[in-house]
């Protein structure tokens, strides 16, 4: 059976030099960490030095110290340490990990999926012991702007799903043809917008971000490959009156890749689909980008307030937003949304472990008409992040999740942001190559995989 720090093909490190995971462990995650320090410090170099502002500063300042030492640690290429004990039970699974699967491993030798998510749950540890900055997201401020440069975008995607919901709601035909249209536009809406994705574009500016949502290009022809229609073929088989009782979304970035999702989960309720959609999210702060709970709900309330935070001086395109929104606080309300946040989402375990390692949520998840998996970490996880042949078919990667006894109804909705693929035809990876030799970690390019237990 594979386990952390041997899964079923060698595993993605970053000691094999110009790998993307060696970039990342090198260049990318310290820039982060840097990031991190750099909010931390302007966050209280604000406060005025009295009362418990006072404390506040002298935690800020060991907590800078610390990411300094996380850092100095990265670059130096020392032994991972065990996680003390902080507000999270699950310290203890990472530390027994770390014990038995990568006793005396470091940055680079342990296995990349290890060190990138180790670097993360380090960051919010020394956040966690502290008293005045425990639920501080020493993220929310890169979630939150990228948001509010999305307005325009929100605005037509908004007035376009309440179009879309109308014209679902006055023809009733699970299986139409104008239906399977709108089905495809928003699931390839939800698909680009993770390409959004602030852990891999750490010097992202306004500009950049307008032009990855302004969707101009022929999307259908980057994307590498397309099981969609897969997925809509048991979807249009929910009889008209008996909707399925709920498909989940594995969340990943917040701000307008969470929007979007929730674009489609709207959609996927009012045209009868599902009875309740359950969106997973992180537990902490994960990945820079990742949507906690207090994200989720930050983008709803947003969009009800018409971005006022954002300043907008004109915001009369954002009247349908308002709308929508205000029903999203109600699919909240009446439990026909409901948010989760599992720790397994943010432990160092792939998801073929999700049958032994989180057996309630596994269990959970084998109610849902589809688990909607989002980006590219997800992705990395459900293939347990290594070398596999870029021909080899998606259910062969999943293992358990699409093994008998344990299948799960995955779709994996994902921009590539590095080297690791499957479900490629062959020949195709090399006509990719010569029309782009980056395409598998630039996010230019995408993936629709499914993969279905029998319906019977």
């Amino acid at each position: 059976m594979a386990t952390p720090a041997h899964p079923p093909r060698p595993a993605l490190k970053g000691e094999k030099v110009g790998t993307f995971a060696y970039l990342t462990i090198k260049d990318r995650l310290p820039q982060i960490v840097a990031k991190v320090v750099d909010h931390l410090y302007r966050t209280y170099s604000s406060l005025e030095e009295t009362g418990v502002n006072a404390a506040r500063i002298r935690e800020a300042k060991v907590v800078i110290e610390e990411l300094g030492r996380l850092r100095y640690e990265m670059t130096t290429d020392k032994p991972l340490t065990p996680i003390p004990a902080d507000n999270q039970p699950d310290h203890e699974v990472w530390n027994r990990i770390l014990a038995t699967e990568f006793p005396g491993a470091t940055w680079f030798s342990a296995t990349w999926l290890f060190s990138e998510c180790y670097m993360y749950r380090r960051i919010y540890h020394h956040f966690a012991v502290t008293t005045q900055w425990r639920d501080f997201d020493f993220f929310a401020e890169q979630k939150e702007s990228t948001f509010h440069a999305s307005h325009q975008a929100v605005g037509v995607l908004a007035d376009r799903v309440l179009a879309l919901c109308t014209e679902a709601q006055s023809d009733k035909d699970p299986a139409a043809e104008s239906r399977r249209v709108a089905f495809t536009e928003l699931a390839q809406a939800s698909l680009w917008g993770n390409r959004t994705d602030l852990s891999l574009l750490v010097n992202l500016n306004l500009a950049d971000i307008h032009s990855i949502q302004s969707g101009t290009e022929d999307i259908a022809d980057f994307v590498v490959v397309n099981q969609l229609a897969t997925w809509w073929d048991r979807l249009s088989q929910t009889p008209a009156d008996q909707p399925a009782d709920r498909i989940d979304l594995v969340l990943d970035n917040s701000g307008f890749e969470v929007f979007v999702d929730m674009v489609l989960a709207h959609w996927l309720v009012a045209a009868g689909y599902c009875g309740k959609v359950v969106f997973h999210c992180k537990a902490i702060p994960w990945f820079v980008s990742d949507t906690t709970i207090a994200d989720f709900h930050w983008v709803v309330d947003t969009c009800r307030d018409r971005f006022q935070a954002a300043q907008i001086t004109d915001a009369a395109h954002l009247d349908g937003l308002v709308t929508l929104a205000t029903q999203w606080q109600a699919h909240l309300d009446a439990g026909r949304w409901e948010l989760q946040a599992d720790s397994f989402w943010t432990s160092p375990y792939a998801f073929h472990h999700l049958p032994s390692a989180a057996p309630a949520l596994f269990t959970d998840l084998q109610r849902s008409a589809a688990v909607v998996f989002k980006g590219d970490l997800n992705y990395r996880k459900l293939v347990y992040d290594c070398e596999w042949p870029l021909t080899t078919p998606f259910p062969e990667a999943l293992g358990p999740l699409a093994q008998p006894g344990t299948a799960l109804p995955v779709v994996a909705l994902r921009t590539s942001k590095c080297d690791l693929m499957v479900g490629v035809t062959e020949g195709q990876a090399e006509q990719l190559d010569q029309r782009d030799s980056d395409w598998l970690v630039n996010g230019k390019f995408a993936v629709m995989e499914v993969s279905l237990p029998s319906s019977d």
